[in-house]
């Protein structure tokens, strides 16, 4: 076969690479999954170019007359489908504590969570008047179901009482959690009964009357001083807090 040959077999098998990693390593769907696919695609190609060209000024400057285009493409090509493969197994999951395959599902049976001197009271799903079939069917899917498979954990409580309590992929109960916006939705809610109880006058107050030990911080930056609990609850405070900046000092 002629190394033009070579070339298009091996392009070939890039892309199918690429177009295995979208269900591999992503949990894309709908359009996602095109953004997906065209970004492996760039990367692909855009190394086999720049390995090209490196190779290929690497064997110029080493005066070898042999050196040809057609094969500094087909080499990098090659290196390519290695590293596309290796980037697949680098972002696999190979973690779950219970099986999540399309070969062998994980066979959950309802059991009432263990009493733990916690604060929390334990009851069955029975007691409690909860459909146990119910809490079978929504275990299954966050363990057996590809769409659900980064769920952590799954508590269900009833008259404050645990009913359920099962965590997933190597997650316990002692796992610490980056909740992020969901402590938001807590939080306006705690705002709310604290206005309601006369704790806090309003949202409109500024945040700064209800933190008098930084009152020397708030003298010195008048701008702090002005944010209200509104806008901390509605994240228009203005603060230097960029989740993708490293030096951000609110990352």
């Amino acid at each position: 076969m002629t190394d033009r040959g070579k070339l298009g077999l091996w392009s070939l098998g890039g892309i199918a690479v690429c177009l295995l990693l979208i269900p591999t390593i992503t949990e894309a769907g709908g359009m996602q999954v095109y953004l997906n696919l065209a970004a492996f695609m760039l990367i692909y190609f855009g190394g086999v170019l720049g390995c090209a060209l490196l190779l290929w000024l690497w064997k110029r400057w080493k005066s070898d007359k042999k050196t040809v285009v057609l094969h500094s493409l087909l080499t990098s090509s090659k290196a390519m489908v290695a590293v596309m493969i290796g980037f697949g197994f680098f972002w696999y999951d190979f973690s779950e504590a219970r099986p999540h395959s399309y070969w062998t599902d994980y066979s959950y049976a309802y059991l009432p969570p263990t009493a733990l001197e916690d604060g929390w009271g334990v009851a069955t799903a029975k007691s409690e008047n909860v459909d146990q079939s119910l809490i079978e069917a929504i275990v299954d899917r966050f363990v057996n179901d590809p769409e659900y498979k980064w769920q952590h954990s799954f508590l269900l409580v009833k008259n404050n009482k645990l009913i359920v309590e099962e965590y997933f992929y190597d997650q316990t109960a002692e796992t610490n959690h980056d909740l992020r916006s969901a402590n938001k939705s807590i939080t306006s809610i705690l705002i709310g009964a604290a206005i309601k109880q006369g704790f806090i006058g309003s949202e409109k107050d500024p945040a700064a009357r209800y933190f008098p030990e930084y009152n020397d911080l708030f003298a010195a930056n008048p701008k702090k001083a002005a944010i209200t609990i509104e806008h901390l609850l509605t994240m228009q405070s203005g603060l230097d807090a960029n989740d993708w900046d490293s030096s951000s000092p609110g990352n």
